[in-house]
């Protein structure tokens, strides 16, 4: 938990439900997903010992790269950043932020019959930050989860190759895609 929670507590409080979709629309727009949102909640809005959690549903056409078949799961920007050079060590130490767990669920419905060929899971762990995503599909629908701890609010400059390597492990140059594999076509 970090203070941009406060931001969307207050975001929550201060707008009525029924506009709740457009509060999901902007933050979906300006972390570069130019569909449409709907059906936005927010939960724990006035229970300061738990997390704000917000979900909505999220559409856009066409999806990813459908002429290829190929798709990617819908998850926010991670909060980590790549450092200014890949042989210097950075002036200052890196600032995490305060420490907290961050979790993400993209949930795909497939179109009838369609399979997948899911990449494998991710599993990252170093003392100051993890990262797991698992991919699961149940003959429908794609679930991605990724959950991001940050378990310190800075990392020595020193260190930092260290974190330059977690961040080439946790893939934040982008996403891997998610192959879909057409149903069969029947011959009559």
């Amino acid at each position: 938990r970090d203070d941009s929670e406060i931001v969307v507590r207050s975001l929550a409080r201060n707008m009525a439900p029924a506009d709740w979709d457009k509060a999901t629309q902007y933050v979906s727009s300006s972390t570069g997903f130019g569909g449409s949102t709907s059906t936005s909640q927010f939960n724990n809005v006035e229970d300061l010992s738990s997390p704000i959690a917000v979900t909505y549903d999220y559409q856009r056409h066409p999806f990813g790269d459908w002429e290829n078949r190929r798709i990617v799961p819908l998850l926010p920007a991670m909060e980590f950043t790549p450092l200014e050079s890949d042989s210097n060590a950075p002036l200052n130490d890196i600032d995490l932020g305060a420490p907290r767990t961050l979790v993400a669920v993209s949930r795909i419905r497939l179109p009838e019959n369609y399979r997948t060929d899911l990449p494998d899971p991710v599993h990252v762990k170093t003392d100051f930050a993890t990262l797991d995503k698992t991919y699961r599909f149940d003959g429908k629908e794609i679930t991605v989860e990724r959950t991001i701890t940050v378990l310190k609010k800075k990392i020595p400059k020193s260190d930092w190759k260290n974190y330059q390597r977690f961040t080439k492990d946790i893939s934040l140059e982008g996403e891997s895609w998610i192959q879909l594999i057409q149903p069969a076509k029947t011959i009559a």
